[in-house]
């Protein structure tokens, strides 16, 4: 077989990944996609200074893809053997941009609308104040984007250290209280009998998750609504155990449909947003060796659930031992 053929598999961290010119082909489709929406934007409202832009621009297109290439190849590494099965890799692929695509989009003929009418309206200054303001903000919902994208293409190394599980809820809460009040949320702690102490993490990446979830569970529940922040944990004595978060609701619930999509790139049930926050809340869970799992029913309302080891650390060391020795062997490891 000749090094480079579509069936010859690229040798990469330890494990294989293969790629052929279909999803080469899909690579550049998504980075040329990215590219030739923000030309027509940059033409729009840089004018004699689009060249220069542009440059700038199709270095962002290189690096975006660079970066979204090397999430797909890093996360089977991270995973292990149970690496991301092509299709798999091919239909997110195509997921991403036709999302991208959409979402530079709508903003984009906003802008161009105005634009258009600019001349004929150019003494009208309502008009150019109203343009200003649709500008201005498409142009930060269209960067709020490309950011959200890169953050799920290429998330930072969480941070560990030992916190205060509850102390960090506490955070999340106090966050998010002003937003509960002026709309009648309750907010039920209901903390378990843990020790906080021993769960190490990232408490950013975890407080960017559980801001997530909650204003999520906002958005679903009606005025008067109720959100419930829940701990549990599994063998509280022992550091291998297993800690949970719950962030349940009595909102308006999702279908089963909506929820096999719903940690998908793009994929959203409210009116605004990229629906890119849950793909981005899961990979920082996953990151930490848990688990992001979400229980709906419409009318009755939606549970959130994370599932994290007290200690990822040791759970990495412990998993790490277990593929490094042969299979006879692995029951003598604790």
């Amino acid at each position: 077989m000749q090094a480079g053929s579509p069936a010859d598999p690229v040798r990469r961290g330890g494990g294989f990944f293969p790629m052929d010119r279909r999803e080469v082909l899909l690579w550049c489709l998504f980075a040329g996609t990215f590219f030739l929406l923000s030309l027509g934007l940059i033409r729009l409202l840089l004018g004699p200074w689009a060249l220069t832009a542009s440059g700038m621009l199709t270095l962002g297109a290189v690096a975006l893809l660079f970066a979204l290439k090397a999430s797909f190849v890093q996360r089977p590494r991270r995973e292990g053997p149970g690496m991301m099965r092509r299709s798999d890799r091919l239909s997110l692929l195509g997921t991403l941009t036709a999302g991208l695509a959409h979402e530079i989009r709508n903003p984009l003929v906003s802008i161009k609308t105005y634009f258009q009418l600019l001349p004929e309206r150019y003494d009208d200054q309502d008009f150019r104040d109203r343009f200003q303001k649709v500008a201005s903000k498409e142009v930060d919902r269209i960067s709020r984007l490309v950011e959200e994208l890169l953050e799920f293409a290429r998330p930072s190394d969480p941070k560990f250290r030992s916190v205060n599980v509850h102390a960090l809820l506490d955070e999340v809460l106090t966050l998010v209280d002003a937003g509960a009040r002026k709309r009648k949320i309750e907010l039920v702690r209901d903390y378990g009998a843990v020790l906080p102490e021993e769960f190490v993490c990232d408490p950013e990446q975890i407080k960017q998750v559980l801001l997530n979830i909650a204003r999520n569970a906002f958005d679903a529940v009606n005025g008067d609504g109720r959100v419930i922040f829940r701990t549990r944990s599994s063998r509280p004595a022992d550091e291998k155990g297993v800690f949970i978060i719950e962030i349940e609701d009595n909102g308006v619930g999702i279908t089963e449909e909506q929820q096999r999509r719903l940690f998908t790139p793009f994929f959203t049930t409210k009116s605004s947003g990229t629906g890119l926050g849950l793909a981005i809340s899961r990979r920082i869970v996953e990151d930490h060796l848990g688990t992001l799992t979400l229980e709906s029913r419409p009318k009755v309302g939606t549970k959130c659930r994370l599932q994290l080891p007290r200690n990822p650390q040791l759970h990495e060391r412990r998993r790490e031992r277990v593929m490094m020795v042969t299979p006879d062997q692995k029951d003598r490891i604790h």
